[in-house]
């Protein structure tokens, strides 16, 4: 069986052979193998749904499911998928997948990072399920998800549990405002990856001092003429004295996302820059 490899090696299907299974083995009479590899050819198919999945693999004929690993002349039916769905470690396969994905993956991809409560998973007697996942348009799939206890109101803990959990070394991770967070930025930045988050209104103190870490600096003509030299005081000059007293605030403030430091890996520090041009021209 041919089928895309990542850079271990490994193949999809041998990826889902390292699944564990823990059925007795009186009731093996389809491996897990095959059956997973069976269910995903499903899902590629536009199947959804365990119903669907079962209904499709009783149409493959006896020669296209021995290509899928089941050396059957029939495939299983909806009440082994269902007995065997209900004890298959559902973590076990997520890790699976999400380090076979992690694979292929080429360096300096982004990968998005967001929480969706999945349709239809709300009970009468439980709540929706909420996943929060780590989604690479490269391979048009998660490479790596965490349930959420509750509802989204924990995605920020949960946020930190999934990238320790998934690799994100050379990748670029990006989401909205509620993962800019220092204790995730962090994580990301301890395992060799790198980061793009939206900072909104909700967060002032860092978004008033990203722009001003990202402001073009002043030109010494601006500044003599806003009254920044020779001592002569002017609404210029008190506004570049204001800015002056502010840069400290603003630094330990931009500290608050790892990277955003002046002199740190991220924003390169502005005095610097200006120093190490000096008698050029």
């Amino acid at each position: 069986m041919s089928a895309v490899a990542g850079k271990s090696g490994m193949s999809l299907w041998d990826a889902l052979a390292v699944v564990p299974d823990p059925r007795d083995a009186s009731g093996k009479r389809f491996p897990l193998q095959g059956m997973l590899v069976l269910a995903v050819a499903a899902l590629l198919a536009g199947r959804q749904g365990m119903a669907a999945i079962a209904r499709w693999g009783r149409e493959c004929s006896a020669e296209q499911l021995r290509r899928l690993g089941i050396q059957r002349e029939k495939a299983p039916c909806h009440a082994t998928w269902h007995n065997v769905f209900k004890v298959v470690d559902c973590d076990g396969a997520d890790r699976v997948l999400s380090e076979w994905a992690r694979g292929v993956l080429p360096p300096g991809v982004a990968v998005a990072m967001d929480g969706k409560t999945l349709r239809g998973s709300r009970g009468a007697d439980y709540p929706a399920i909420h996943l929060l996942s780590l989604y690479c348009d490269q391979v048009s799939g998660v490479i790596g998800q965490h349930a959420l206890p509750t509802d989204k109101t924990n995605e920020i803990k949960a946020a930190v549990e999934l990238l320790k959990a998934v690799s994100v070394k050379d990748l670029i991770v990006t989401g909205d405002a509620i993962f800019a967070q220092r204790e995730i930025c962090q994580v990301i930045r301890e395992q060799g990856g790198d980061y793009v988050f939206a900072v909104k209104d909700n967060q002032p103190g860092l978004r008033e001092a990203i722009e001003q870490v990202f402001a073009p600096a002043a030109s010494p003509a601006e500044e003599k003429k806003g009254g920044g030299g020779g001592g002569r005081r002017g609404p210029g000059g008190e506004k570049a004295r204001a800015r002056g007293r502010t840069k400290a605030g603003v630094q330990r403030t931009a500290e608050r996302l790892s990277g955003m430091a002046g002199r740190g890996t991220g924003v390169q520090d502005r005095a610097a820059a200006r120093g190490g041009r000096k008698g050029k021209r």
